[in-house]
């Protein structure tokens, strides 16, 4: 990927002041708050060297500020080196390049401190570094200012009316695909609460009273919701999705993944799951866009089979967390049947596993890949939904009592008087 120039201050043509550093002590610096977020990966400084020398090899270093001071601080971000060679004599100036031995991420709106130094630095083999103020006494920088260390960096004085030209190059750092918030659930006499913001429980009013904590109950995590196996409550907390209510979901109703589209708002989401195929329902999707859904407007989009969907909201959206049924996606069972019954629950490589059914205490349950809410196990393909009695693992011949994702590659039952892999 190509580098870019990004902060950076390059000044007038003809600087009106420098400093020059002719000692391995001279430490020359100059700070700069980020614009953006990018990875640092080159910094060019405007140099010369005294005419004819070896000045040997300078180090070019990144520093982080120190806020109250904006003076250089900790240990060294990144760092490299600038080989006497390619650095002009005076009175020619130009941009000489230090690529780092390694990058680094910028973060925004950060202010850094670029440093440059050289052990074989003397007072007839120095190095000019010029400043530019256009004579008028004031910073023409606004992201940060001038530093100078006679003392190898334990000390510095910061000139706020002057800066040292550099130019930082570097490429988008790419967004991490890890972006999740930890929400802490709570699950005891019949009741749910979770964190609502830091440190503050909130009570599901629709959950009190919908478990039985009597009786065993297990909980897990799984795209952004919570499944809980409670016997015959069978729960979802849903923090991922908004609701959308109709009282007359049309003849073709929306299928898992299917885009739907606000006619008046033009908000858009992707359906995660219905509660039923007709009539009055209630739609379960991740909006991806700012614009929210309408009471009373007419919602779009085509199903699997090329089929239009179209159906009038009956409230505006509502957004999360949500509590509902957790049952084959529209409670139908042209998506399968799940147990009626269960208080084991776990995820194993993208599907979400049942056991515990108390007239069948040796079956496991999956369902398809990536979808918790098809229990289909009748289709033929690798992904789908599958159970202890269609698939090469069978029937395991004990009663099973924990279920045990281990790693990617293992589930282990742990059963009354054995365990399974």
């Amino acid at each position: 990927m190509a580098i870019t120039l990004r902060d950076n201050y390059s000044g007038t043509a003809l600087p009106h002041t420098a400093i020059t550093l002719n000692a391995a002590n001279d430490w020359g610096g100059q700070s700069f708050t980020s614009t953006v977020p990018y990875t640092l990966t080159r910094i060019d400084v405007w140099i010369a060297k005294a005419g004819g020398e070896d000045v040997g090899t300078l180090t070019v270093a990144l520093y982080a500020t120190d806020s109250g001071t904006g003076k250089p601080t900790g240990s060294v971000l990144a760092t490299g080196t600038i080989a006497s060679a390619i650095i002009d004599d005076i009175p020619t100036y130009s941009w000489v390049p230090c690529t780092l031995n390694s990058s680094y991420n910028i973060q925004q709106s950060t202010k850094y401190a670029i440093v440059v130094h050289g052990v074989s630095l003397t007072a007839t083999k120095y190095i000019i570094w010029p400043r530019d103020d256009n004579g008028s006494g004031a910073s023409d920088f606004a992201g940060g200012d001038h530093l100078f260390s006679t003392d190898g960096g334990s000390s510095w004085t910061v000139t706020t009316t002057s800066d040292g030209l550099f130019r930082c190059y570097g490429q988008n750092t790419p967004q991490s695909d890890k972006v999740y918030t930890r929400r802490l659930i709570s699950i005891a006499n019949n009741e749910v609460w979770y964190e609502s913001t830091a440190s503050t429980m909130a009570e599901f009013s629709a959950a009190n009273n919908d478990i039985n904590t009597v009786n065993p109950l297990t909980a897990v995590e799984a795209f952004e919701k919570i499944f809980i196996a409670n016997e015959t409550n069978l729960k979802v907390i849903d923090f991922a999705n908004v609701k959308l209510t109709t009282s007359n979901v049309g003849s073709h109703p929306p299928d898992f993944g299917t885009v739907l589209t606000g006619g008046t708002s033009l908000a858009e989401m992707a359906v995660d799951y219905i509660t039923t195929l007709s009539s009055a329902c209630v739609i379960y999707g991740k909006r991806t866009t700012t614009a929210t859904f309408q009471n009373s407007e007419t919602v779009t989009g085509t199903d699997d089979d090329g089929n239009a969907i179209s159906f009038t909201t009956s409230a505006a959206e509502a957004s999360g967390p949500h509590w509902y049924d957790w049952t084959p996606f529209g409670a139908d069972s042209s998506f399968g049947t799940m147990p009626s019954s269960a208080y084991l629950v776990a995820l194993y490589r993208g599907r979400l596993v049942l056991s515990g059914h108390p007239n069948y205490p040796h079956m496991w349950y999956m369902s398809k890949v990536g979808n918790p809410f098809n229990w289909l196990y009748a289709a033929s393909t690798r992904l789908t939904a599958v159970a202890g009695n269609n698939i090469d693992a069978g029937e395991i011949g004990d009663i099973v009592r924990a279920l045990i994702p281990y790693g990617d590659d293992f589930l282990i039952f742990g059963c009354a008087n054995s365990i399974h892999l």
